[in-house]
């Protein structure tokens, strides 16, 4: 099996060097749009070949996997043709550049034949596996409140400046994962994961921290069916201090306490326990490569479903339109995910 990358960026060069040390049946190539940038990287990783074009290596037999990691303003046009091309994909987050993609490429992408995913690292990291399993377990009552807080300030370099390939935010760009994270906690007690959303609604501060594009912080509160209350804080403008980035689900009868970035967590009541992080694979790269590839060598679909990708797309737009109303707004969700919400 030979994995192509699309773009030869920072997260191209990881992925590569997670797949290298997890020793996987496969092997690489890449493609730029820079021939010696494209030559250079097959040099430095001793990759099997590499493309100066996208076109070039979404056009060669020797492609079985496409992996987008170019910006998001590429995404839809590389998603569509590699499907034409009938080619695996797996696309870098945010899959897409905006609602509008969804909605035009959304049922396409969830009918096609082929492999697809999306590259969500954190659905696959154990201690958010172990964390579910936990709150499955029903001597701790109800759920009352789930709260993802992870403040970060980032590099904003190259096009993460430019506001015509970034238009949306630093949520849209990095806080797609704390979504990801948040709906995959409250999905735990859902009956319909993609109508458990009853309202969101979101603010940001006046004036901007940074000179992210649009916005640099995010506070949202939403409204869940199961009757819990969902809050993400999410900040590329805020610095990490000591015990900023603190998550809590909050339960009937206790509570459960962790990093943001898995480095520790508790939980008291019904049982009081350290909830011990997972240092081989503490952001879940290689658990989900290693899900990516044998689900394409057995004909299967990833762990983490397209439709989990699409709801969480759906709560951002609804933040960011809560934003620009300042009023609590329903989902938007696309029929090809199930009847909207409403709220």
């Amino acid at each position: 099996m030979n994995i192509t990358f699309i773009g030869a960026g920072a997260m191209t060069e990881k992925h590569i060097r997670i797949i290298k040390n997890l020793g996987l049946p496969v092997t690489l190539s890449i493609a730029s749009r820079d021939y010696q940038k494209a030559k250079n990287f097959r040099d430095k990783f001793s990759l099997d070949s590499f493309y100066a074009s996208y076109d070039e290596a979404i056009n060669s037999p020797k492609s079985d996997v496409l992996v987008i990691a170019t910006p998001p303003a590429f995404h839809a046009e590389l998603i569509k043709k590699g499907m034409a091309f009938k080619k695996h994909l797996i696309v870098e987050k945010p899959v897409f550049q905006s609602f509008t993609e969804l909605k035009e490429l959304g049922e396409a992408m969830l009918q096609y034949n082929n492999f697809i995913a999306v590259a969500e690292n954190q659905h696959y990291n154990a201690f958010q596996q172990k964390i579910k399993r936990k709150l499955l377990d029903k001597r701790w009552g109800r759920p009352i409140a789930i709260e993802v807080t992870r403040f970060g300030v980032q590099k904003r370099l190259g096009w993460r400046q430019d506001s015509g390939q970034m238009p949306l935010g630093a949520l849209h760009e990095g806080g797609v994962h704390w979504i990801h994270r948040l709906l995959d906690l409250t999905a735990v007690f859902e009956e319909n994961p993609f109508q458990s959303v009853s309202s969101v609604h979101a603010f940001k501060p006046q004036k901007p921290l940074s000179i992210t594009p649009f916005e640099d912080t995010v506070y949202a509160v939403s409204h869940h069916r199961s009757g819990l209350v969902g809050r993400l804080f999410h900040s590329w403008g805020l610095k990490r201090r000591l015990f900023s980035n603190v998550c809590r689900v909050v339960m009937e009868k206790g509570n459960f306490v962790f990093h943001a970035d898995n480095l520790w967590g508790f939980s008291n009541g019904t049982q009081t326990r350290i909830l011990k992080p997972h240092i081989k694979d503490g952001s879940g790269y290689g658990a989900m490569w290693k899900n990516f590839v044998a689900s394409i060598d057995k004909g299967e679909k990833p762990l983490l479903k397209l439709e989990q990708i699409f709801y969480d797309f759906c709560y951002m737009d609804a933040c960011y339109r809560s934003i620009a109303s300042a009023l609590p707004v329903s989902l938007d969700v696309p029929s090809f995910l199930g009847k909207s919400s409403s709220g």
